[in-house]
Formats: structure tokens, C-alpha cells, sequence
């Protein structure tokens, strides 16, 4: 590999048009198209940074770890990291953690700060591209970004977010755009952790299509957050946590309200916060005095459609503290077509499923597997 020629190529495939046209010597106005493109240019920044640590060595015994493109230290990756931080077994690892902006002030990220083996990047930063491209495990609960080449001396753990019932991939009526950097990664990675036979099957080898050509391992033994969920103090933990976040659980049953985001994009999701805060307040109407608390629980991406309104403070559950770790202490789950209800199962307490949207769902947008 040409690491230099292909650098270039990047580049210039990363700058907007007409800031590529002036280098390849045309004659083009650009200053109002670069105007209009302006995340191009991050994208180009990214690109030499992503070409220059392919030149740097591999360094061993290192792991970056990556949740929901930065969105936090949560899911599959927060439970593994807990478990490897506190194992003497891998007491001479370095860790090397990926947040965004909104997720930097984390309570996480205080909690970490001084540990002599924990360190923080933001993503897609220059940092960033040089630990993705130099540390020698990557574990990521979603994608990373299509810059990212895995190189020979890493090993990629990919922990998918959830057991999905919605429609993934090739099986979405002209999903094939929108699959490309999932499948890319799916192919690059060595592992790829499964929830269930139904997890592997449905999505794995159907959706993204890997049956017979994937050369990695499937590992279908369940989840990290599962395993978090159900351990010992797990629950003391959690109401811990929640109390230090302002919402009090002691001496009350819980009920947690879960829904999944609506919409036909992951990155466009429908405003529903209006909806949810109905449901949530007809709930505490009908259960406070019962000693019951209901906690709303909601999806990342349409989290901050409810975190400013006074009225939910007490019971909306921060981004920051992992699903897992409020069911924990929920006595009863309530959710929709979101995959949480999966996870919730191994506690053996009862789910109930409110879908207000079922009929649009299957009719009209990303039809459940379930229902073809």
C-alpha cells in the first residue's frame, strides 16, 4: 500500500468540490461551496491524521473502547471495560476511551480521570484517528467511522447494541446505502458478539448477508450488560448511582418506562417527547400513592427532546448511566419493540409492552421480523 498516494487521494476525496477542484488545478470559484461544506473540512483534517498513524506501530495492550459513536461509556463496552479495569490479570493494559462533546463532562470520564491507565478522547478528533489506528484492540457496541481500516496487528471486538426486531440492512426496502459502513465493519472485525441464536441468524447472517463469507468468529454467549445486570450489589449500585443523579428509589418499587425512538432514521428521529411525557405522568398519577416510582428511561437519540423540562427531572433518567443498570432495580419493564425487553427477560420479573405505534410500524416503516 502507497500510504502517501493513497493519502493524498483521500484527502482530496474528503475536501468539498470545489476545494478539490482548485488542487487537482481547475479554475473554480469555492469560497461559497466551502461556505456549505464546512464539515468537509474536519472530514479532510481527519483523513491525514487517520493516513499518518497508518504509519505508526501498533501498540500492544492497548484498547480503545467506543459507545454510540461517543455518546457515552455505556452498554456491552462500559460492562466489559468494568470488568477488565478490575482484573489483576490485565492489570498492564492501557484504556483509551472515545466520548463526543456532550458526553466529555461526564460523570464517567470524573470518576476515570486520575486512573494512571484510563484516557479520554473526542471522537473524530486527531487523537482519536491516532488511538483507532494504533491501539491494538478496538471495541465498538456500533460502528466506527469510514475512514477506519483495521490493520493486520489489531484485533476488533464489535458488541452490537441489542437483539433488533426492527428491519436491519439488506432486509430495508433499498437499504443498501445505509448498511455499507455496518457491513464494512462487520467484515473487518475478528469478533462479533451475539445476543442470541435469533440475534445471530436474523441479523448477522441475514441482514448484513455474512453466511459464508464472514471470516471472523460469531460468539453467541450472551451480553456483558446482561451478565452486570444480574451480578452481586448490582441493584445497590444502581440506586447509588440515581440518588447522586437526584432521583430517589429508596424503600419504592420501580417502574421503568423504556421505549425505543421512532422514525424511518436513526439520525432524524421523530419528536415523541410530548407523547412520552403523557404516558410517564399518567403512570406516576396512577401509581405514586401505590409506593410505586416510574422512571423514563429514553433513547439516546431522542433524549434530548425531554432533558430540559423541569416536570421529568425527578424520574428521566440521565444518558450517562447505562440502561443496564436501572433494570437492575426495576420490578416491572415497560417498553415497546425496543430490544431492552430482551435483556430484561434474564431478571424473570414481568414486561409489559405499550405500543401506541405498532400498526405504523409494521405497515409503513422498518416492519418487525416477528410479524412477516
Amino acid at each position: 500500500m502507497n500510504v502517501r498516494s493513497t493519502g493524498k487521494r483521500l484527502l482530496l476525496d474528503a475536501l468539498p468540490p470545489a476545494m478539490a477542484a482548485y488542487l487537482r488545478k481547475e479554475r473554480v470559484s469555492w469560497s461559497k461551496q466551502y461556505r456549505r461544506n464546512r464539515r468537509s473540512l474536519a472530514a479532510a483534517i481527519s483523513s491525514r491524521s487517520f493516513t499518518k498513524a497508518l504509519t505508526s506501530k501498533v501498540r500492544e495492550k492497548t484498547v480503545v473502547w467506543e459507545s454510540f459513536s461517543g455518546n457515552g461509556a455505556l452498554c456491552n463496552p462500559e460492562a466489559l471495560f468494568r470488568t477488565m479495569i478490575a482484573t489483576a490479570d490485565y492489570e498492564d493494559y492501557q484504556h483509551i476511551w472515545v466520548l463526543n462533546d456532550t458526553a466529555w463532562e461526564s460523570p464517567f470520564r470524573s470518576e476515570f480521570s486520575a486512573h494512571p491507565r484510563v484516557s479520554f478522547v473526542r471522537h473524530r478528533s486527531r487523537d482519536y484517528f491516532t488511538a483507532l489506528e494504533t491501539s491494538q484492540y478496538l471495541v465498538n457496541n456500533a460502528t466506527f467511522p469510514a475512514e477506519f481500516i483495521k490493520r493486520p496487528e489489531q484485533i476488533y471486538l464489535n458488541v452490537w447494541h441489542g437483539t433488533p426486531l426492527k428491519k436491519m440492512g439488506y432486509d430495508i426496502e433499498n437499504g443498501a446505502d445505509g448498511a455499507r459502513n455496518v457491513l464494512r465493519n462487520f467484515m473487518s472485525a475478528d469478533y462479533l458478539l451475539s445476543q442470541n441464536s435469533f440475534m445471530t441468524e436474523t441479523m448477522y447472517l441475514g441482514a448484513y448477508k455474512l453466511n459464508n463469507v464472514f471470516r471472523g468468529a460469531i460468539i453467541e454467549e450472551g451480553y456483558p450488560r446482561t451478565d452486570k445486570m444480574i451480578g452481586p450489589g448490582a441493584g445497590d449500585r444502581a440506586r447509588a448511582v440515581l440518588r447522586d443523579r437526584g432521583i430517589s428509589t429508596h424503600g419504592k418499587k420501580v417502574i421503568c418506562y423504556a421505549p425505543t425512538w421512532r422514525g424511518g432514521s436513526f439520525y432524524n428521529p421523530q419528536s415523541d417527547a410530548g407523547r412520552l411525557k403523557a404516558t410517564v405522568m399518567a403512570l406516576r398519577s396512577a401509581l405514586e400513592d401505590e409506593g410505586w416510582i416510574v422512571l423514563l428511561k429514553a433513547h439516546q437519540v431522542i433524549v434530548d427532546q425531554l432533558v430540559d423540562d423541569p416536570e421529568l427531572a425527578d424520574f428521566l433518567v440521565p444518558n450517562d448511566v447505562p440502561a443496564n443498570d436501572v433494570l437492575a432495580i426495576t420490578d416491572i419493564l415497560v417498553s415497546d419493540y425496543s430490544s431492552i425487553f430482551i435483556d430484561f427477560l434474564g431478571t424473570g420479573r414481568p414486561v409489559l409492552f405499550h405500543l401506541p405505534h405498532c400498526g405504523e410500524v409494521c405497515r409503513r416503516t422498518r416492519h418487525l421480523p416477528a410479524t412477516r
